[in-house]
């Protein structure tokens, strides 16, 4: 029998005498007695044989312990639950899993997982972090007569498992240990992993004895180096042999993770042909944080790497974004093809790019524009100033000074606020941070802003550390003239591409400076400029005359009463 995800854990609770908060695993161990005790019409402990249910020893104690000491709870949970929903709780409970969310690892990204996996009949399986079971569970339900194995540190989870393997159709072997420290204790021919985001190796600097290959690696690296380069390398020694994959879920910023510890892991993934796929999938795929996805495709003897661009190939649904039948179907057919979001790379290419495993580096749409000029051809590029809220409370003035301060809120629909904080004199205040006269200033993160500043002869504007100040050649481009051109599509298209982040995406200099922009001759350009600057008037003339028309709009019924 398949179980749908049917959680039922507010019946179980509701059932229960007292209200205090029981752990995940009391609660499943209760639900199992309860059926226990419907099964055999048990009305006393004695009566369930605990020691003939399990062999671990320390769960059998666990057992007792929960049997003695809410014997009511449990005969109240036999009387009022019916076995059906006793059972779908103990199976579709799970361990809070903080990355995959409240409701667990979402059933549309194990879909697309065991898709491009192609898992089919007496396949082996292996969940690397199986911390909350969701993902093996709907695997075995969705996938008749596989071995199932999951690795797992959790001891609440081990235990859980035991139990709901006596209910499940299928065999569900479960290990406990570090992913990162164990040597294979068995391999498969198809592997899934959704590690931690953010974790770093300091937090298991003694825990990799057991793994002589990895611990080799690991003994070159730094303690802040980020582990999510290291599953992709686990997953690749659990591979049974040339034709078995791995799937692993993993934070995209793992894909500007730079430092020469990331790049060393890096390296050994291209050089040693383990990638298959990098996908980018939707942002808000998981219920609970806005951060995007990776998901990498590992096997044997890669000379190529297909990246995929899928972010914007996903289902809105209220908040959160889901993935259909249909986008799951679109995803899957990248990976047999070149489109615009989908390049095949040869490895020897991306040693090239600096070892870049970001899709979007690969996905660059190719614009055509004359005389394209690379912006650090006509420009250098500097970056405000980066004071913490404590060091600008003591900078703020409420008197007016000759220093102003400018923010990104203080940037609205391409000008400057007129009215801007000021600054109290400092040491602190370099010339670096600040602007001159009619210079175009930017966002350094998604959604771009731009503005041309002007700024009085007495005066200094310092900039906050969110803005880039671009120092043009202006006897070959206007600045204004640069200001449309990076808000129009094809240059929006291009700082878009470059633009990297998790949760916030942002655009670094060096990526900026390569953005290419068309410059035309300058008489042009200031035709243009000209054009632009006669419509931004009438659209101030048009924007005071509705303010006015509604101050009197306002003033009918006061004229009247």
């Amino acid at each position: 029998m398949k179980h749908k995800k049917k959680y039922h854990r507010e019946t179980i609770v509701n059932a229960l005498d007292d209200k205090k908060i029981y752990i995940e695993l009391d609660l499943i161990t209760m639900a199992y007695l309860a059926l226990q005790m419907q099964k055999k019409s048990a009305v006393d402990v004695s009566e369930l044989e605990l020691s003939s249910l399990f062999n671990d020893k320390e769960q059998l104690l666990k057992l007792k312990e929960i049997a003695n000491s809410e014997w009511k709870n449990i005969s109240k949970l036999a009387k009022e639950v019916d076995e059906d929903v006793l059972t779908e709780f103990i199976i579709c409970s799970f361990e809070t899993n903080l990355y995959a969310g409240m409701t667990g690892l979402p059933s549309e990204l194990i879909k697309l997982s065991n898709g491009i996996l192609g898992i089919e009949k007496n396949d082996s399986v292996i969940d690397l972090l199986a911390n909350d079971l969701t993902y093996l569970i709907e695997t075995g339900n969705s996938h008749p007569n596989l071995k199932l194995l999951g690795v797992t540190r959790s001891k609440s989870t081990y235990y859980s498992a035991q139990i709901k393997d006596k209910l499940l159709p299928f065999d569900l072997e479960i290990v406990i240990g570090n992913t990162l420290n164990l040597s294979p204790p068995k391999k498969a021919n198809k592997v899934f992993a959704f590690p931690p985001f953010m974790q770093r190796l300091g937090q298991f600097e003694h825990e990799f004895k057991d793994n002589p290959k990895l611990s080799a690696l690991i003994s070159t690296l730094s303690k802040n180096t980020r582990t999510d380069w290291l599953y992709p390398i686990v997953a690749h020694q659990y591979l049974k042999d040339k034709n078995s994959k791995a799937v692993l879920l993993v934070s995209v910023s793992t894909a500007f993770s730079n430092t020469k510890y990331d790049m060393a892991i890096k390296e050994m993934l291209v050089d040693n042909g383990m990638l298959e796929a990098v996908i980018l999938l939707p942002e808000k795929l998981l219920p609970s944080t806005n951060i995007s996805l990776l998901l990498l495709v590992v096997s044997m003897n890669n000379d190529k790497i297909r990246f995929i661009d899928a972010s914007n190939e996903y289902t809105k649904v209220r908040m959160y974004n889901t993935l259909s039948k249909d986008n799951i179907t679109a995803i899957m057919q990248l990976l047999k093809k070149d489109a615009d979001n989908s390049k095949l790379i040869s490895n020897t290419e991306v040693v090239t790019k600096d070892y870049s495993l970001s899709p979007q580096t690969y996905q660059m749409t190719k614009i055509k524009l004359p005389y394209a000029t690379a912006l650090k051809d006509i420009a250098s590029i500097r970056r405000g100033a980066i004071f913490n809220s404590k060091k600008l409370d003591k900078l703020s003035s409420n008197e007016p000074t000759d220093i102003k301060y400018l923010m990104l809120s203080n940037i609205k629909d391409g000008t400057v606020d007129k009215q801007l904080p000021y600054l109290k004199p400092s040491e602190d205040i370099s010339e670096k941070n600040c602007i001159y006269n009619e210079q175009l200033i930017m966002s350094k993160m998604l959604p771009f802003k731009f503005a041309v500043a002007r700024k009085n002869a007495n005066e200094k504007i310092l900039a906050n550390g969110n803005l880039y100040l671009l120092d043009i050649d202006t006897k070959v481009v206007n600045p204004y003239f640069l200001q449309l051109f990076l808000e129009s599509k094809k240059g929006q298209t291009q700082l878009i591409q470059l633009s990297k982040g998790a949760a916030q995406k942002t655009i670094n200099i060096k990526d900026l400076m390569s953005v290419k922009i068309p410059l035309i001759p300058l008489s042009e350009q200031e035709e243009i400029v000209q054009r632009y600057l006669d419509i931004r008037k009438q659209e101030t003339l048009l924007t005071t005359q509705i303010e006015l028309l509604q101050e009197n709009r306002a003033k009918l019924i006061d004229e009247v009463l």
